[in-house]
């Protein structure tokens, strides 16, 4: 008795697929297949209103039978795949926002520069941290640096 859109939940796995790159119907447990699996449940969750009990039928019904509690315990693993997996979170942030870190105005305001296009190009939160730190630490220690302040006094005496 399905209580889902199944043609939906079709469309959604062909173009999650073709986007991806990665059949989620795969019984590999590759980590990559595994999390873009997690990250296919959520989006039938969200996006064809699907509880956990529709998507193991769905994907029964695909040839590919998955329990009830671990695509349960998969969903509740997506903050984790979105803050450690750089492929996890280019795709989520296709399909969601929730997660996604506002942009920081002042990028709207100016032309990036060299040190703006390198920043950008580090993806994991944590070592952008880290990134923040170390700048963060230079910036301040200018401030502690003792300026050359030397002036050279020619005195006028007999030695």
């Amino acid at each position: 008795m399905r209580t889902y859109n199944k043609d939906k939940a079709i469309e959604l796995y062909k173009d999650f697929k073709q986007l991806t790159k990665v059949d989620v119907f795969n019984r590999s447990r590759e980590t990559k297949i595994m999390v873009l699996r997690s990250l296919f449940y959520r989006v039938l969750q969200d996006n064809n209103f699907m509880n956990d009990r529709e998507i193991a039928e769905f994907f029964t019904e695909m040839g590919d039978r998955r329990d009830r509690s671990s695509i349960y315990i998969s969903l509740t693993k997506i903050n984790h795949y979105y803050s450690n997996f750089d492929y996890f979170r280019k795709i989520y942030d296709l399909y969601f926002y929730d997660l996604k870190e506002p942009q920081i105005q002042y990028k709207l305001d100016r032309q990036q520069d060299k040190l703006d296009n390198l920043i950008d190009t580090v993806e994991c939160k944590i070592r952008r941290d880290e990134l923040y730190e170390m700048v963060n630490l230079r910036i301040k220690s200018w401030s502690w640096k003792v300026e050359d302040r030397c002036e050279i006094i020619e005195g006028v005496g007999t030695f």
